[in-house]
């Protein structure tokens, strides 16, 4: 986890027992790659997202990128800015990284120990690292250590911000010499954004966009913090957004069967499958064996058609930027 500032003594310690020290061992010798432990070892009933076991390119792309760019994260310290629900933190924890999770929003850290708790009951066997915080991020990270963090997540959290500088520049504080982080932002050059509301999936409000950014201003904000650019690029390129938008009212819904049929609350909204919802109760172990021949069979080819998977995309809803302290 980030090294936690010794002269804020209210701020939980971290231990190295000899369990953790054991599982780091075996993840050295057995890798699973992102996108494995997302869609395998994260129980489908996490809460506060959609996405429980129904494939898609906005979720796939996104890990393929992480493995492409952090290959080994075992032993390493993570920071999530503007964490929610923790879901990625957690991928990262499980593949052996020591996560520190900030959310501004209450309701998001609750989701965060949830899913952790969820995640600890279904993965007893593993030694998971996570910690998350009811944190406002633009009043900086002063419980965080200068050059303490090996990776930052800044994911889909900037455009949020008024005092995005001041946190861009305590990202650069915090990160080590050799840290990295990752941006990603909705793309403002992108057409399809403007007229998307996203974030309505959500049963409470989310916050607004105070700030949108294209490539150019995105790396000039990055500049201007001292992050020097190593990657850039996009993802979710026109026509894997059309797909997105065509599967994800299918994995919502899936998502609220399987939270409803393990009695597990979420304040996500639009879960219901009105009339369909007896019959998806009746037909629901063949449902699952067609989303296991979905997932298994028909979403790799789709994939490769719809995600351009070679990272050469000259357009794309979201912006991506990996940069280190310069």
């Amino acid at each position: 986890m980030a090294a936690l500032c010794s002269e804020h003594p209210g701020c939980p310690g971290i231990g190295r027992s000899i369990k953790g020290l054991l599982a780091r061992r075996a993840l050295r010798m057995n890798h699973s790659t992102f996108q494995k432990i997302f869609w395998h070892q994260i129980p489908p009933t996490r809460v506060g997202v959609f996405s429980g076991r129904i494939h898609c390119p906005c979720e796939v792309q996104f890990w393929d990128m992480m493995d492409r760019f952090f290959p080994d994260v075992v032993g390493k310290t993570l920071l999530d800015v503007g964490c929610g629900p923790g879901v990625k933190a957690l991928t990262f924890a499980l593949a052996g990284a020591h996560v520190t999770g900030f959310d501004v929003r209450e309701s998001a850290i609750h989701h965060a120990l949830e899913n952790t708790r969820q995640i600890r009951q279904q993965q007893a066997h593993k030694f998971i690292e996570a910690q998350f915080f009811h944190h406002n991020i633009e009043r900086g990270f002063s419980q965080i250590e200068t050059a303490s963090v090996d990776i930052v997540l800044f994911v889909e959290v900037i455009e949020h911000l008024r005092q995005y500088e001041l946190v861009l520049a305590e990202i650069r504080r915090i990160l080590k010499p050799d840290g990295s982080v990752v941006i990603t932002t909705p793309n403002k050059d992108f057409q399809g954004n403007r007229a998307e509301h996203d974030e309505a999936v959500y049963g409470e409000k989310a916050f607004g966009h105070v700030r949108e950014f294209d490539p150019d201003g995105l790396a000039e904000a990055m500049r201007n913090a001292g992050l020097q650019i190593t990657w850039q690029g996009f993802m979710n390129p026109p026509t894997s957004t059309d797909f997105c938008r065509w599967i994800h009212p299918w994995m919502i819904r899936d998502h609220g069967f399987l939270q409803q049929k393990e009695g597990i609350e979420d304040v996500i909204g639009i879960r219901t499958l009105g009339f369909l919802q007896p019959l998806y109760n009746l037909f629901f172990p063949m449902i699952s064996w067609c989303i296991k021949g979905y997932n298994s069979l028909f979403f790799p080819m789709l994939y490769r058609l719809a995600s351009q998977k070679n990272l050469a995309q000259k357009s794309g809803k979201t912006l991506l930027a990996i940069g280190t302290p310069s």
